[in-house]
């Protein structure tokens, strides 16, 4: 067990393990690479500036040096509308229609659409042979859900009624 006498930054690869005394008006650091104890005797006295963290210690000095990161590629563009327009339903708000446009029934040819109430009760059903289909909500008022499958794939959105 030790005791400080000046400031200190104190790094390991691994693990750092410390029984020391941070006395008042010092401050230390401990950046452990996987782990850091600190063991019974260990005492951060009131005044002093304590602070311990696991962060990668490949190199010494600024731990928060940026890593080369490798960038991704880019999606194709069929596979960012893919990701981005899977399933829209608009207008939302609705009133006495909407349209579902569910760009993944391209895929399979067929899917179902289900509209849920608010409470989980099945209010329609419709069988879609095209990725766009107009829904007649007349009479219908109130926040639903849009559940549309084709090919093992389920999209879901919400759409309120007016």
């Amino acid at each position: 067990m030790g005791t400080y006498s000046a400031g200190t930054f104190l790094e390991a690869q691994a693990s750092i393990t410390s029984e020391a005394v941070v006395p008042t008006a010092l401050k230390v650091n401990y950046r452990g690479g996987s782990e850091v104890h600190l063991r019974p005797g260990f005492h951060a006295i009131e005044g002093s500036s304590f602070h311990a963290f696991i962060h990668p210690c490949d190199m010494s000095g600024n731990s928060f040096r940026p890593k080369s990161l490798g960038v991704p590629e880019a999606n194709s563009e069929e596979e960012v509308l893919s990701i981005v327009g899977a399933l829209q339903v608009y207008p939302n708000p609705a009133s006495e229609s909407f349209t579902v446009n569910a760009a993944f029934i391209q895929e399979h040819r067929t899917g179902t659409m289900r509209l849920y109430g608010a409470t989980g009760e099945l209010v329609k059903t419709s069988n879609l042979n095209s990725p766009i289909y107009q829904v007649d909500a007349t009479n219908l008022r109130g926040l639903f859900l849009v559940v549309v499958e084709s090919g093992g794939r389920q999209e879901t959105r919400k759409i309120i009624l007016q």
